[in-house]
């Protein structure tokens, strides 16, 4: 009876090590991926002459470029709009979806541009074919631009601290510290979120 019991020990054993393992693997890539941030273009300057977007005049304006199915951005769109009631009336927000799809008219549709659609204040667009994306080298959904009244860009980056966090983060505050002070020590931080092209 003694060896049937420990040979049941070891068969046991031998089943839940590896789902032990797996499992630690399966939340170590989790953390992983959570933590990895997508591409980011490197333009910045000054606001392009070439670019259909209206920036507000007198006021900064946040310019945040979205894919309307990442699941990532959901985050993001609500960081947006902790940051937007924060800065005031000294910044106005503009939400870009890039419609790579074609959607047209049912982008509207998307969960992402009702909730974006659902905060004070924000102007929603749609960009077809990504134009606007790509004039601007945004690549990743989330990736936002800080513009000032003269149309040089401040802070280009994502405003989460990892993919569909959400909470206090460096992209967040250095935005609302511009929009307030006129200066900030960050200018650039990492973008969380789905490829906007997928090609990431």
């Amino acid at each position: 009876m003694a060896l049937a019991s420990d040979h049941l020990f070891r068969v046991r054993a031998l089943l839940v090590v590896p789902w032990l393992v797996l499992l630690v693997l399966g939340f170590l890539w989790v953390v992983r991926y959570e933590h990895t941030p997508g591409v980011h273009g490197d333009y910045s300057g000054t606001w392009p002459e070439g670019s259909g977007i209206p920036l507000a005049a007198g006021r900064h304006t946040l310019v945040k470029f979205c894919h309307p199915r990442c699941s990532c951005s959901a985050a993001s769109i609500r960081e947006l709009a902790r940051a937007a009631a924060k800065a005031g009336d000294g910044l106005a927000a503009i939400v870009v979806f890039v419609d790579v799809f074609g959607l047209g008219e049912r982008l509207h549709e998307a969960a992402l541009w009702r909730e974006a659609a659902a905060i004070p204040g924000v102007r929603i667009l749609a960009d077809a074919a990504g134009r606007e994306a790509k004039l601007l080298a945004a690549r990743t959904s989330g990736h936002a631009f800080l513009v000032d009244p003269r149309g040089s860009i401040l802070f280009s980056g994502g405003i989460t601290a990892a993919r569909g966090h959400e909470g206090d983060n460096a992209g967040a505050g250095a935005i609302i510290s511009f929009v307030r002070t006129g200066h900030s020590q960050v200018g650039a931080t990492p973008v969380f979120g789905c490829s906007l092209f997928g090609d990431g």
